[in-house]
């Protein structure tokens, strides 16, 4: 009985602190997001693709490594809805840093538990100056960034064969992060073969 208390009190402290945390960068990075200029590439971009919509998002034609689909859709649906301003224009990726927080948590929980290790983990990943640059420039890197982890902490939290529901959120999650920013394929693949692999290993 005093083990599971001492768990709870473990995990309600360790998700405390994730929040307050989460909180902590969405509050900072909304504010950089509102104060700072659009750089080059975030100005292309949106002009480009975010400001023009799904028909030119989509449009095979005019392929571009930096039209992050995803991205580019989010905030054509941001500006549509709040105006063309810099925030509204990197909304996506100051929700996705907030986002990024948990998933990391969920993460490093996974690795070492409710521990001071875990937590410390979560701080020196999403503390990094260019994640957190990534929180706030209109990109899709955070938020694919954002995407996978959750994915992979999902893999690593399944000890037997997965239901087909957690193996289809995979996929979807993996898929989106993908749709982020297309060179998160090739971990989001690494991952995927080595998961395959210990599933099949299973049985």
């Amino acid at each position: 009985m005093n083990g599971s208390k001492k768990l709870e009190s473990l995990r309600a402290r360790y998700w405390a602190a994730v929040a307050f945390l989460a909180g902590g960068l969405l509050a900072w990075s909304a504010y950089r997001a509102t104060v700072l200029s659009l750089a080059h590439d975030e100005a292309r971009s949106f002009l480009r693709f975010g400001s023009a919509g799904p028909k030119a998002i989509f449009d095979p034609d005019r392929y571009d490594a930096s039209n992050h689909v995803l991205y580019s859709l989010l905030s054509w649906l941001c500006t549509s809805a709040f105006g063309s301003g810099e925030l509204a224009i990197r909304l996506p990726s100051v929700v996705a840093g907030m986002f990024l927080v948990f998933a990391a948590a969920r993460f490093f929980q996974v690795l070492a538990g409710y521990s001071a290790l875990a937590f410390g983990g979560v701080l020196a990943l999403v503390l990094v100056p260019l994640v957190m640059d990534f929180s706030v420039a209109a990109r899709g890197y955070g938020l694919a960034l954002a995407l996978s982890l959750w994915a992979w902490a999902r893999m690593a939290e399944s000890p037997g064969v997965p239901r087909r529901r957690v193996l289809l959120e995979l996929g979807i999650v993996q898929g989106l992060a993908v749709g982020a920013n297309l060179g998160f394929v090739f971990p989001n693949l690494a991952f995927s073969i080595v998961f395959l692999g210990l599933l099949l290993a299973r049985g």
